[in-house]
């Protein structure tokens, strides 16, 4: 039997979208690659009550995503290559949707920085050198922390159980040398602290950063190399100063995991954000 969900708020989406099958959100309380599980759909509604959930239960829910969201989740999970070039009929057939809302969602990932438009010729998928990828993983550096001590002053029993749930799931992942869904726990363990600082707009730069875009191009290998344990252990070492509500080692906890893992993305990459540390 398919279980259901209404979520209220951004955290509430993204703990739900861990445990049921189908999520309904509001429109416009979050960015919905930033919480897609593959496993489930997520739908949205202007009334997302219960009494609505029988009439939104059709065959065609599954197609409710917009076509910007699609063509956004479409560009984070690598589907469209970088540089590639966008050939609007082909995309829509596959999309099953007309050129005109596909347009209209091309217009706002061009707006985003995710697609380049070239005058006389086509749409491209933007092109995401070293340094773009350096940069947005930073971000994580400068938003995680604040967002990290603000998610503990509001802690509750809800978002320690989501987080040791998360943290669980990616240790089952790296046993499987799943790197899909290493990438996906990882960044919904991050995100679920972001969401729990209740900081709207620190919640919105996190999601218009891009920095999902990196777990693409991060290479799982380089996870592994860091050691899954070691990922794990790190996890837990946030849950733990949360749980326990002291705010600097959670924000210390936050920054050391989140800058250990850019130190290894700039090795691995040969450019540094700071410039090359001396020999």
């Amino acid at each position: 039997m398919r279980t259901y969900g209404v979520a209220k708020s951004a955290s509430e989406a993204v703990r739900l979208s861990s445990c049921v099958d189908c999520v309904f959100i509001p429109d416009g309380i979050l960015s919905l690659d930033s919480l897609v599980n593959p496993a489930s759909f997520v739908l949205r509604t202007t009334t997302p009550a219960a009494s609505n959930i029988a009439v939104l239960l059709t065959e065609s829910t599954c197609l409710l995503m917009t076509p910007y969201e699609k063509l956004k989740t479409m560009i984070y999970r690598g589907q469209l290559d970088s540089g590639q070039r966008i050939v609007e009929r082909e995309l829509a057939k596959k999309l099953g949707i007309s050129r005109i809302p596909l347009r209209e969602g091309m217009i706002r990932l061009e707006n985003e920085g995710l697609i380049r438009s070239v005058p006389n010729s086509s749409n491209y998928v933007a092109t995401f050198g070293p340094e773009d990828l350096i940069e947005i993983y930073s971000m994580r550096v400068w938003l995680e922390p604040p967002a990290t001590r603000l998610a503990t002053l509001r802690k509750d029993d809800k978002l320690i159980s989501e987080l040791g749930n998360w943290c669980r799931k990616m240790e089952d992942a790296l046993e499987k040398d799943d790197s899909s869904q290493v990438d996906h726990c990882d960044y919904q363990f991050h995100y679920t602290i972001v969401c729990a600082s209740g900081h709207s707009r620190l919640i919105r730069a996190y999601e218009t950063a891009h920095i999902r875009i990196t777990s693409f191009y991060s290479d799982f290998l380089m996870q592994k190399a860091a050691g899954a344990g070691r990922l794990v252990r790190q996890h837990e070492k946030i849950i733990r100063a949360i749980d326990r509500g002291d705010l600097d080692r959670a924000a210390k906890a936050a920054y050391d995991h989140v800058y250990h893992s850019l130190d290894m993305f700039e090795k691995k990459l040969g450019v540094y954000l700071e410039g090359p540390p001396n020999e």
